[in-house]
């Protein structure tokens, strides 16, 4: 994962690009929305050949359907465009979306007489993904990459020694961190849900109280009981669907109100919005509540006490002592289950809250923070650009310390390497 600079004949940009193996998107099953993907030769040296994101083709080039085939500039080296990727297409997923994938084949070559970046062994800079052979299950993977880490640890102690190789679903790789903050998200939102269909049908249950005296005048003139239970259940079926959908109105129009409380390394956090799946999900279930909380009223409406009801209503009154019997108690289940979800819910709510302030393992107070995006060059560039990092941070006396990181010094969605201190009481930046 690098920062290149693009330019075409326009002015000069950065761009955030991935250099990748020939045959990842085939891996994945994912083909450009024009051109082509990679292939394999193109992994060795000398090629250049680059894939755009759908977001730079629209951006930079202004969707040109003519762009295969064009020369982009980057980092002063002419690669050809060979493909752009579908919309909404993100991998790896990481808090900056790529914008343009390279292959490997240029850290295969060396610039400067030392080893390519590939041989360099300890050089630990690549993510390996796979996908398993029918009928090899995860932990047998595991298994044999155990084998064959503890093969690399006898044959390169220097470089191997302290080295695993950890098997996981790539869904648990892409969610990482996030998964237990998602996971409490997803609590807090079924409790207050199951809160509302609760309330519903209740509600549902009172009125087919307040209906009985209607329901036993009709099941006295002869209608049947499947054509009550039926038309009960239409009702809360469609009162559920129009509901469903006003809640998708309120989650649409606070969709962007959520995101600015929500942790912002939570990936594709950016591009959370409502889609087919959604509204078809929405749908089916808002039918699906409401034809179960309708279902214990429809099932007590289609067995009237047809003489008690009528008896009752002749002597003045409306709903009946049983009727009323049966609303106080529901008042009654209706707060206890109310109180006992909603408690539920805050102690997930408070939960979410301590998971967000975990202390991150350094003391924050009084440390500052600053990005430099520098243009890829040789090492004794580099080496000057931290030389006159370190000459700017030292001409501000009050500062005790100091330090250089390449990415991730407090991203926990980066991955953290290369981090060194340069000042200070000797004491490392991970830990002041």
């Amino acid at each position: 994962n690098q920062s290149l600079t693009l330019t075409d004949g326009k002015e000069a940009t950065h761009v955030q690009a991935q250099a990748v193996s020939g045959e990842l998107f085939d891996l994945l099953g994912v083909a450009p929305m024009l051109g082509r993907n990679f292939i394999a030769k193109e992994d060795e040296p000398g090629s250049r050949v680059a894939i755009l994101s759908h977001a730079l083709w629209q951006s930079r080039f202004g969707s040109d359907p003519g762009v295969i085939g064009k020369i982009a500039v980057l980092d002063g080296q002419s690669f050809q465009i060979v493909g752009v990727m579908p919309p909404r297409f993100d991998f790896p997923v990481r808090t900056v979306p790529t914008e343009l994938w390279i292959t490997v084949g240029i850290l295969r070559e060396s610039t400067d007489g030392s080893k390519p970046m590939t041989e360099q062994r300890g050089n630990n800079f690549l993510g390996c993904i796979a996908r398993l052979k029918s009928g090899v299950s995860l932990a047998q993977a595991q298994a044999n990459m155990d084998t064959i880490s503890a093969g690399l640890r006898r044959q390169f102690p220097d470089s191997n020694s302290n080295m695993n190789v950890r098997v996981l679903p790539l869904r648990d790789a892409i969610i990482g961190e996030a998964h237990t903050a998602l996971i409490m998200l997803s609590a807090m939102a079924s409790c207050v849900g199951l809160v509302a269909c609760v309330n519903v049908a209740n509600l549902l249950l009172a009125r087919s109280v307040s209906r009985q005296k209607e329901i036993s005048i009709r099941a006295a003139l002869g209608a049947g009981r499947r054509h009550i239970v039926q038309q009960l259940l239409v009702e809360s079926a469609l009162l559920g669907a129009i509901g469903g959908m006003a809640g998708l109105l309120i989650a649409i129009w606070g969709l962007d109100v959520l995101k600015k409380f929500l942790p912002a390394n939570i990936p594709r956090i950016d591009q959370v919005s409502p889609d087919v799946d959604v509204l078809v999900f929405t749908a089916a279930l808002s039918l699906i509540v409401g034809f179960f909380a309708g279902l214990l009223p429809a099932w007590r409406a289609s067995h009237p006490n047809i003489v008690g009801s009528l008896n009752e209503s002749a002597r003045g009154s409306s709903e009946g002592a049983h009727g009323r019997r049966v609303r106080s108690a529901l008042v009654v289940v209706e707060i206890v289950l109310a109180l006992l979800l909603l408690s539920t819910a805050g102690l997930l709510v408070e939960s979410f809250l301590r998971l967000q302030k975990v202390p991150p393992g350094f003391d924050r107070s009084n440390v500052l923070t600053r990005a430099h995006r520098l243009a890829r060059c040789d090492l004794r560039q580099t080496c000057a650009s931290r030389g006159l990092l370190r000459q700017t941070a030292q001409a501000h006396q009050p500062v005790a310390g100091r330090g250089i990181g390449q990415r991730g010094l407090v991203d926990s969605a980066e991955r953290k390497r290369d981090h060194f201190d340069h000042g200070g009481a000797g004491t490392p930046v991970a830990e002041r």
